[in-house]
């Protein structure tokens, strides 16, 4: 629209092409030519040019920039969340190491194996998805296939996820249908499949069951994991086998497994799913292609375990957590962990024990509370927990008791988790591993000895 005072236009419009089904994008230059006696302008001169072409050009090229930075935060989130899961378990291995060249005790030093053993094989877990994520992002899984006898090679997979699970009020339910099947295929990526399938079910079912299985078909083998846990949002479904993409922040897990069976599966020719219900369990499914052959027409001998039910596995006991240390006059000082994770809660208190009496809160509103009831010398925070985060629980701590000495002990060690800390109202900063002479020295600046 031309004002009465404009002498020129320049609009772009889109014009509707109706016997095309389509629009086209008009740039429009124009100048006023003639006015009437009380200055309306009655003629217009210019230059009409299409610009459909550039704009359909510049829409993907906004597409591609989205992308882009999306990608970067992706990736940028991703290698946050490796340093943290990294330290995580180096914390406990380096800590305990240490630990056991300390001790005398058999049973403190069997204990202590034990959560070295887990966090090692936590941190090769960890290792090696990254390495699977590189050879995907270059287009090179490795497959090698061979024939072998998948029930045999189940009945072993089943056995070995037994060992995974430690909560008593889960049990693992193994459906083999078969006595023989003959397949090819690589059987490593199988169990790569299913071993990322079930830890996800231990992850997310507190209670209940876990059921592992295959069924087969002419045209191959269809593996699944069915659980009684947690389920699935409706808004977290779409994220499901995205890489760089955690749907619980708060589990322990490079993010990448779901997306790494993903990538194989379509590597073999295959394809995932699943289904899921949130409050009711999941469903997770991998196929295949293959010719199985199966009992009578296999050249393989039956497998020594017969298919069917496992019932409940025989769980370990779980780690002991020390609540608080017994009341000792010689430890004055009163030191409150907030710490998610009984490993680490258990390697600091090991090394504060002996010097300090010790209060534990398991997440940040637990710190929260427990800061204003028991009245602690120091706190030690962690930053990441469930229900409130570290730095959430620092800043309400700080305005309900100013003068208590936070110490910010994390796995996060970038220059930003430092400066967050400290703005939210710690007085100091450690990043795990760490050593007992940094701990109890980083103690000594803020309580008096």
């Amino acid at each position: 629209m031309i004002e009465r005072g404009d002498e020129t236009i320049h609009h772009q419009i889109r014009i509707n092409i109706q016997q095309e089904g389509g629009y086209r994008w008009a740039d429009i230059h124009g100048v006023a030519f003639e006015r009437d006696p009380n200055g309306r302008i009655t003629k217009i001169t210019g230059l009409r040019r299409d610009i459909t072409d550039l704009k359909n050009m510049t829409h993907e090229l906004i597409v591609l920039r989205d992308r882009a930075e999306e990608a970067n935060r992706l990736k940028t989130a991703f290698l946050a969340n490796m340093s943290h899961e990294i330290r995580t378990p180096l914390n406990a291995i380096v800590g305990f190491s240490n630990l056991i060249a300390q001790t005398r005790n058999p049973e403190e030093i069997a204990e202590f194996c034990k959560i070295i053993e887990t966090n090692n094989e936590l941190l090769l877990q960890l290792i090696n998805d990254i390495l699977d994520l590189s050879k995907i992002e270059a287009g090179s899984v490795e497959l090698k296939y061979e024939e072998f006898d998948l029930s045999a090679y189940f009945n072993g997979m089943a056995a070995s996820m037994r060992q995974r699970i430690k909560n008593p009020n889960v049990r693992l339910i193994a459906i083999n249908p078969h006595t023989v099947c003959c397949v090819r295929l690589d059987k490593n990526r199988i169990a790569q499949i299913l071993t990322n399938y079930v830890t996800n079910a231990i992850k997310y079912t507190p209670k209940g069951y876990i059921e592992m299985g295959y069924e087969s078909s002419p045209k191959g083998i269809r593996f699944y994991v069915r659980d009684s846990g947690i389920g699935i949002s409706n808004e977290k479904k779409s994220k499901v086998f995205m890489r760089f993409e955690k749907l619980d922040e708060f589990a322990q897990g490079t993010g990448l497994g779901l997306s790494i069976c993903k990538a194989i599966a379509e590597s073999m020719g295959g394809s995932v799913g699943f289904e899921s219900e949130y409050g009711q369990g999941s469903y997770f499914w991998a196929f295949l292609p293959c010719s199985p052959e199966t009992e009578e027409g296999s050249k393989y001998e039956p497998a020594a375990a017969k298919p069917g039910v496992d019932d409940t596995t025989t769980a370990e006991a779980p780690v002991p957590v020390v609540k608080s240390a017994p009341a000792n006059p010689a430890k004055k000082y009163r030191v409150l962990i907030a710490e998610d994770i009984p490993s680490n809660f258990l390697l600091v208190s090991s090394l504060l024990k002996s010097r300090y009496e010790l209060l534990h809160a398991e997440n940040g509103q637990e710190a929260v509370e427990m800061a204003q009831e028991e009245q602690p010398d120091l706190i030690l925070m962690d930053m990441k927990m469930p229900n409130l985060d570290g730095l959430d629980a620092t800043k309400i701590i700080r305005e309900l008791s100013p003068g208590v000495p936070i110490i910010a002990l994390t796995a996060f060690a970038y220059d930003h988790d430092r400066k967050a800390a400290l703005e939210a109202g710690c007085n100091d900063f450690l990043t795990k591993p760490f050593t007992q002479e940094k701990l109890k020295e980083t103690i000594k600046k803020w309580v008096n000895k």
